[in-house]
């Protein structure tokens, strides 16, 4: 997974005194029962499961984060038929199945709050890009077409576009000179000179995901130092 999801944990822990309710280990609990395996089950399946598996035990969707992906960037003539579809099925069509089958249950809750994790680029590709910011791109018109539409439901939709933050994927990629070295070199290319850091993240998620930002939809914030050379 390419977005710095293990920093939401410690943010949730201390957003619970501030009134949230925090659903922490469902996907764990799927791990547990030796149900998820990408082998053996579909994306449709796994989106399927995990609503079915959160209804049961919570009764309800409050808030919904998509935030699978996958490095993915190539020329244009080296990106294969499976690569797009690959791509496509893991960053878009899995948002759409889970907003599909999650929305119902925000709409019996009188609201609710999707929040998709793309990136800057889907704003402003760079070459060699491809295809991930063609997805990101598609994620963000998604973002925007679903926040139009369930604005009167009250459920609100958000993307944050994410640059250059610490995660695992980094660490995989690291070379000899070890992963801070790795750090230096990618800060050199941020406006504020350095790389951010997963509860940079996991704030801006649990922000979002709150009351305080009862009034923002539709938007796509940049998560990036100023990388990104649009708004």
């Amino acid at each position: 997974d390419r977005s710095p999801s293990r920093g939401l944990g410690d943010v949730y822990k201390r957003q619970k005194d501030n009134g949230m309710l925090i659903v922490e280990d469902v996907h764990a609990s799927f791990i547990k029962q030796n149900w998820y395996n990408p082998s053996k089950y579909s994306y449709i399946n796994y989106c399927k499961k995990l609503i079915e598996e959160t209804i049961s035990r919570f009764k309800k969707v409050d808030i919904l984060l998509n935030n699978a992906g996958a490095s993915a960037a190539g020329m244009f003539e080296t990106v294969t038929d499976k690569i797009w579809e690959d791509d496509i099925n893991l960053k878009i069509m899995a948002t759409i199945r889970m907003c599909r089958l999650a929305i119902p249950h925000m709409k019996l809750n009188n609201g609710g709050v999707i929040i998709n994790a793309t990136i800057g680029g889907g704003k402003a590709p760079n070459a060699g890009s491809l295809p991930t910011t063609v997805s990101r791109a598609a994620g963000i018109n998604l973002t925007k077409s679903l926040a139009n539409e369930y604005a009167k439901d009250n459920i609100r939709v958000n993307t944050i576009c994410i640059g250059l933050l610490k995660s695992a994927q980094w660490d995989r990629r690291a070379g000899p000179d070890g992963v801070n070295e790795l750090y230096k070199q990618m800060a050199k290319k941020v406006p504020m000179g350095k790389v951010g850091e997963e509860i940079d993240y996991a704030n801006l998620v649990a922000f979002l995901s709150s009351d305080k930002s009862s009034y923002i939809t539709g938007t796509a914030i940049n998560l990036d130092g100023g990388l990104c050379p649009v708004v």
